[in-house]
């Protein structure tokens, strides 16, 4: 009798995987409280606003640079280990942020310092996370517990967002901070005790470094599958980036200056997000793998088409604020059925032997997605206004649909 596949099957059959999405949860929590600690303590040290900004690239710049070599040196290692080692390093700078506040010994060099170093040791965990899952979760259960973790994380980050206000305000900075260590303390130990075997082959145990990083280049450039990722992934990091970019702005300028309208479209993105998650092992029978990814590049035209129109059509306030909520709220579903299907379709496509090697030069093209969107609009925005920003990337979001619906590489 074949055994029916879903959300209770889940969490009864692969325990393993379960307890690796207990701890991942756990991590969700702590990096949405690091998020809104960290910078609410920058400005605290340095009183300067653009110190966010700096750090944010201090932030990208490992992912970047690091992690398309480091994914060779993973692969040689046990992945579980790995990941539970970097949950306890950054639990320990955690507790060093929170040393140096007490003790009054952070500036702002120490805090880029620290911020580079954390960035640095998670660019060991994408990796070791890719090269894992397969070896605790069996590939039935791929779409469905992809998408349930991933729902169930979108769910703890609004959880922790929430939650982080009033800690700060109740505990303190110091307080915030050692809530934000013992989550990532926490979630090591979780991780260590699951019960893991790697699927590969053993071969790359015994490999040089050298040899496991030109193999994982060339298999990059044989792969054109490997190649369709990466080109995803950077497109799928940077729909966003208009957004984050502008929205306050367009408030500012169009929505009478009200902050409760930056809230409710942020919410609505990540409500969005977890309703994705949700319903991707639904979707992903229903749809091929080309159309749950070009999903997101129609959901982003519709939204910015939206956040376009409204001050040009005289309507109400509330209608058009409606019109632009639902419109990202699609937008934040088709996101999160997106990188789910692309999650997935790594794992089944990718040899696993690879996995970590490919999922590092993945992780890399992502992040680097959204600082080059980003350069590429601060330079468009000198010639356009704002509204015209949104027209024009919702142009080159059509365009994209078009790619991405005809492309052949993925059946």
């Amino acid at each position: 009798m074949e055994q029916t596949i879903n959300r209770k099957t889940l969490f009864q059959t692969q325990k393993q995987y379960t307890k690796y999405m207990a701890a991942n949860l756990i991590n969700r929590f702590g990096d949405s409280l690091d998020a809104i600690a960290t910078s609410w303590l920058i400005y605290q040290v340095t009183g300067d606003a653009s110190m966010s900004a700096i750090t944010l690239v201090f932030n990208y710049l490992p992912t970047i640079l690091f992690t398309p070599f480091l994914g060779a040196l993973v692969e040689k290692l046990n992945k579980k280990y790995v990941m539970s080692i970097v949950d306890f390093l950054r639990g320990c700078i955690v507790l060093f942020y929170a040393f140096g506040y007490v003790n009054g010994l952070l500036n702002a060099p120490i805090i880029l310092a620290l911020t580079f170093t954390i960035s640095t040791i998670e660019a060991f965990g994408e990796p070791a996370v890719s090269s894992f899952i397969p070896s605790i979760l069996e590939e039935e259960y791929y779409e469905i517990g992809i998408g349930t973790n991933r729902s169930l994380c979108g769910v703890m980050e609004l959880i922790g967002a929430g939650c982080a206000g009033f800690i700060v305000s109740f505990f303190g900075i110091l307080g915030a901070f050692l809530v934000d260590a013992a989550t990532f303390l926490l979630a090591s130990f979780i991780k260590l005790t699951i019960k893991y075997k790697d699927k590969s082959n053993g071969t790359t145990q015994n490999e040089a470094y050298l040899t496991l990083l030109k193999d994982g280049f060339k298999y990059l450039r044989k792969s054109k599958v490997l190649v369709f990722f990466c080109c995803v992934a950077v497109i799928l990091n940077s729909l966003l980036v208009p957004y984050n970019a502008f929205i306050a702005a367009y408030i500012s300028e169009y929505l009478n200056n009200n902050a409760s309208y930056l809230s409710i479209f942020s919410v609505s993105i990540s409500i969005g997000a977890i309703l994705g998650g949700y319903i991707y092992p639904f979707v992903a029978k229903k749809l091929s793998i080309p159309a749950q990814l070009s999903m997101a590049a129609v959901a982003s035209a519709v939204a910015y088409i939206a956040i376009y129109l409204f001050p040009i059509l005289s309507i109400p306030t509330f209608v058009g604020v409606g019109i632009i909520v639902a419109s990202l709220l699609f937008l934040g579903m088709s996101i999160g059925v997106a990188s789910s299907a692309l999650s997935v379709t790594f794992m089944k496509q990718i040899e696993h032997e690879y996995l970590a090697r490919t999922s590092a030069i993945f992780s890399s093209a992502a992040i680097f997605g959204m600082p080059f969107t980003s350069f590429l609009l601060s330079i468009l925005i000198r010639f356009t206004g704002i509204l015209y920003v949104f027209l024009i990337f919702a142009i080159f979001c059509v365009f994209i649909f078009v790619i991405l619906k005809r492309n052949k590489t993925i059946d």
